[in-house]
C-alpha cells in the first residue's frame, strides 16, 4: 500500500468566521480555484480537542472535548460524551422508575462495559426511554432512571419525562445527585441553527460546543466505536476521526488508493450522508506506527464540492503528537 510521507509543522493560527458561506473566495465565488493547504490541531498538547472546519472560508473553531455530558439531536437521539477514548461519560439503566429513591449504591457499579457509552448510531443504554406510535402520533415514556458517571467522577441520576419534536426539538428531564429528592423538571431545547443541544449535567444547562450548523463542514476529533468481538464480548475502539456535518446535509465518499490530481470528476451517486463516511479510514496502523493512506475524500457541502486528502498524522515541535495533521483540498466543478 502506498503511503504519504509524514511532515512536521506547527499548527496554523485559528481563523474565525461568522458563517461557512460568508467568504467570497469559495462556494463558487472563485472562478479559478487553487489547491488549499491547512492543518488541524486535535491533540497537540494532549487536550483532545474538537476542531470544526469550514472548507469555504478555512475557518476553524477549536473546543475542548469535555464541555458537555449529554446531547440530543434533531431526531431525539440521545448521545453521551465518551470523552478521551471512552474515559468520559458512562450510563447505566437502573430499570427503576422511582426518581426520588436513593441510587447511591450505583456509584460502586462497574461502568467499564463499552455498552455503557451511547455513541452515534447506538440505541443502548437509552433503548425505550421514549416510544412513538406513528399510527396515533402519541409518545410514551418508560420513566426509567439512568445513572450517569461523568468524566470528573461525579454521579447523577437522570429521568427523561417529556419531549417535543413537531414544534421544535426539546427534551425534559429530572437531574439530581444519587440520593437527592424533589428535583424539578428541566427542559433542554435544541436551537434549530445548531446540530444538537449539548447539556452539562452539573449546571443543568445547555452549553456551546459546536458552532452553528451552517458554519462548519467537517469535525476533526476523537471518536469511539464499540466492536462486537463475538461471544457476547465487546471492545471499545478509539480512533482519530473526520466527521461530516450531517445537520447541514454535508455528504462525502472516499476513493481509496487514488492520487489527488487524478480526481477530476464528481460521481453524485456515491455520496453518503453517514456521519463517519470518512471516519478513521484515512490512515493505517502498521508496525506500531500510523501511516496516512493515499485516499481522496470527495465532499459535498451546501456551498460546493471539494476533494480533500490528508497529508500527515503526526505533528508538533518534535513530530510526536498524534492527530496534528496537514491536509490539502480543492474546490471542484460539479
Amino acid at each position: 500500500m502506498y503511503k504519504i510521507a509524514f511532515l512536521t509543522i506547527a499548527a496554523l493560527a485559528l481563523l474565525l468566521a461568522a458563517g461557512c458561506g460568508d467568504d467570497s473566495t469559495g462556494g463558487g465565488g472563485n472562478p479559478t480555484p487553487e489547491t488549499q493547504v491547512d492543518s488541524v490541531n486535535v491533540d497537540y498538547t494532549g487536550e483532545n480537542n474538537a476542531v470544526f472546519y469550514c472548507l469555504t472560508t478555512k475557518a476553524k473553531t477549536t473546543i475542548h472535548h469535555d464541555v458537555w455530558d449529554l446531547a440530543v439531536d434533531g431526531n431525539l437521539n440521545l448521545v453521551s460524551n465518551s470523552g478521551d477514548y471512552g474515559t468520559g461519560v458512562r450510563v447505566i439503566g437502573t430499570g427503576m422508575t422511582d426518581f426520588d429513591a436513593d441510587y447511591s449504591s450505583y456509584a460502586d457499579s462497574s461502568f467499564d462495559n463499552p455498552e455503557n457509552i451511547c455513541l452515534e448510531g447506538m440505541s443502548d443504554p437509552f433503548e425505550g426511554w421514549m416510544v412513538y406510535d406513528p399510527s396515533s402520533h402519541e409518545v410514551s415514556f418508560s420513566n426509567e432512571v439512568f445513572v450517569f458517571r461523568t468524566e470528573d467522577e461525579k454521579f447523577w441520576k437522570v429521568q427523561f419525562t417529556g419531549c417535543t419534536m413537531m414544534t421544535g426539538v426539546s427534551v425534559t428531564a429530572k437531574i439530581d445527585a444519587l440520593n437527592g429528592t424533589g428535583a424539578e423538571e428541566v427542559t433542554f431545547s435544541k436551537d434549530e441553527a445548531y446540530d444538537r443541544a449539548y447539556i452539562d449535567l452539573g449546571t443543568q444547562q445547555t452549553v456551546d460546543f459546536a458552532p452553528p450548523a451552517n458554519a462548519w463542514d467537517l469535525k476533526f476529533g476523537r471518536c469511539d466505536q464499540v466492536l462486537d468481538i463475538g461471544g457476547g464480548q465487546y471492545m471499545l475502539h478509539g480512533a482519530s476521526c473526520i466527521s461530516l456535518n450531517v445537520a447541514d446535509a454535508v455528504k462525502a465518499y472516499v476513493l481509496e488508493e487514488t492520487n489527488f490530481d487524478d480526481v477530476t470528476t464528481v460521481d453524485n451517486s456515491m455520496f453518503s450522508g453517514a456521519i463517519n463516511t470518512i471516519g478513521h479510514s484515512w490512515y493505517t496502523f502498521e508496525e506500531m506506527q500510523f501511516f496516512v493512506d493515499n485516499d481522496v475524500s470527495v465532499i459535498q457541502t451546501s456551498e460546493s464540492v471539494y476533494k480533500l486528502q490528508m497529508q500527515t498524522f503526526y505533528g508538533g515541535p518534535n513530530g510526536d503528537h498524534q492527530f496534528v495533521s496537514i491536509f490539502e483540498f480543492l474546490e471542484m466543478a460539479e
